[in-house]
């Protein structure tokens, strides 16, 4: 492999100016052939501007737009080596990587910023995911090779970006819909969902019975939502009915319990064009932590969940209740 580093005069605050300067060099450095090509450290802005937030690369669109179509013509992977950029208010020091096809294969927030040099002060570090280490460093091609068929061909890990954007609640009980009690299921509802950016559009409050609880599903089905949540309903008591709705409703129940505590009692099914369906035991609008937070992650990705993925949650899945929370950096699921 040939690898060819840039380096180059940044102007300090002058994105035009360096994005000019860093194409020429890219299209300099692939004359000699090679097979990759790094960019510098923050070279689009310089190591620091003052204002960053008029001259850091919002989402990186720039950087993806010239460097992407870039690699694809000359034919060369490209390391945009750390692109300075914005997201929302926050600042990251990014590194994208583009194929020779001009895809973008990577892209990664350092996060471990040089603070002697003030870095910490200009951007904030990425989240660390996962880590590993090869010991040592040289090894037997015959080591290595099994260490490869052992990984197999699919993906170690996998990042996957919230997907879901709407939601239905379908609060269920015959004191909520004749306005006997309050209901303070939807809020806490409503509030995690919004922890993944996942809005309730459609919203129902409809008494006990089978037959009613499976027609507000049906109806938030036609409003295009991308999830449906039942709330209540789905302890043991006979007029408990929530998971028959469900089952009527024509959703494919992959499990309904979960060996979790909180949360035992939850259902999870899907429908034919994917859509998940939860019926969510009362635990959850009054415990901090259940089952429910196991699982969204995974439904907001867009990612199914399977009825083996449900059984291994068994291990880890007693929440300890603990004073201060650290969820998801405890045990809980793990």
């Amino acid at each position: 492999m040939k690898l060819t580093c840039i380096q180059m005069d940044m102007v300090l605050g002058a994105p035009d100016a360096n994005f000019a300067r860093a194409e020429a060099l890219v299209r300099r450095a692939a004359e000699e052939g090679p097979d990759v090509i790094v960019l510098p450290e923050t070279w689009n802005t310089g190591f620091f501007p003052e204002d960053l937030a008029a001259t850091a690369d919002v989402d990186g669109a720039r950087t993806k737009s010239v460097f992407g179509p870039l690699a694809r013509e000359l034919g060369v992977n490209i390391v945009c080596g750390s692109t300075a950029v914005r997201r929302g208010e926050a600042f990251y020091n990014a590194a994208h990587i583009f194929d020779r096809s001009g895809a973008l294969i990577a892209e990664y927030d350092k996060t471990h910023l040089f603070s002697p040099s003030g870095e910490d002060a200009h951007f904030r570090a990425g989240d660390k995911l996962c880590g590993t280490r090869v010991i040592p460093l040289v090894i037997e091609e015959e080591k290595l090779s099994r260490a490869e068929d052992a990984a197999g061909d699919a993906p170690l890990l996998e990042l996957l970006p919230w997907k879901l954007k709407t939601a239905a609640v379908i609060a269920t009980g015959s004191e909520v819909a004749r306005g006997l009690i309050q209901d303070a299921f939807t809020p806490v509802v409503e509030a995690k969902l919004a922890e993944f950016g996942i809005a309730v559009t459609a919203r129902r409050v409809v008494e006990d019975g089978e037959e009613r609880v499976a027609r507000a599903i049906a109806e938030v089905r036609e409003a295009g939502v991308e999830l449906v949540l039942c709330t209540g309903g789905m302890s043991v008591d006979p007029d408990d009915s929530t998971p028959a709705a469900i089952r009527r409703s024509g959703a494919r129940v992959v499990s309904y319990g979960a060996p979790v505590l909180p949360g035992a009692m939850v259902l999870l099914g899907y429908f034919d064009d994917g859509v998940p369906v939860l019926g969510l035991p009362g635990c959850v609008m009054y415990a901090r932590r259940t089952v429910f937070d196991l699982l969204l992650p995974s439904l907001a990705a867009g990612a199914a969940v399977t009825r083996e993925e449900i059984a291994a949650l068994g291990e880890g899945g007693l929440c300890l209740g603990c004073g201060t929370c650290t969820f998801p950096s405890c045990g809980f699921g793990k």
